[in-house]
């Protein structure tokens, strides 16, 4: 959950940005000692949002340079922890 942003930066033409909600799933296994194996659905609902502040500088403008982040996003891991 992220709440709208209305301190805006006049300097760098900033804009006033609305809040936003994601919901994110994780499940992970421990299969052996140290091993951990996961899936996770990222931003299930297929939210279309961007953070405030991000946005392109470089060879754009205000409009056209607006960042948004990824829809929903499948995910696999495997992590291992060694002990010495």
């Amino acid at each position: 959950m992220v709440e709208s942003q209305s301190r805006i930066a006049t300097l760098y033409l900033g804009q006033e940005t609305s809040g936003f909600e994601t919901l994110d799933l994780l499940v992970r296994f421990e299969l052996y000692k140290g091993l951990l194996v996961g899936v996770a659905l990222l931003n299930i609902f297929d939210k279309t949002y961007y953070e405030h502040l991000n946005f392109s500088y470089s060879n754009s403008d205000i409009f056209s340079g607006i960042i948004y982040e990824s829809g929903k996003i499948f995910t696999t891991y495997i992590k291992y922890k060694l002990d010495f």
